[in-house]
């Protein structure tokens, strides 16, 4: 987000298919805002799962 270096909406830099985000899902982060996906840690998608979060949730490190 403009003006605010450790905040982005993570629709914008997720790349796995399997989490699933809201358009305006932001994520705060002081280490690198853009890197949400080495925080899940426990996602196993040879067994199908999903990692889904709501339309808009804050998610702060």
């Amino acid at each position: 987000m403009e003006g605010f270096p450790r905040v982005c909406f993570i629709k914008n830099t997720v790349t796995n298919p399997n989490i699933v985000n809201g358009d305006y899902t932001y994520y705060d982060d002081p280490d690198d805002s853009e890197d949400f996906e080495r925080n899940v840690l426990y996602h196993f998608p040879f067994m199908g799962d999903r990692e889904v979060i709501a339309e808009l949730e804050a998610i702060a490190w």
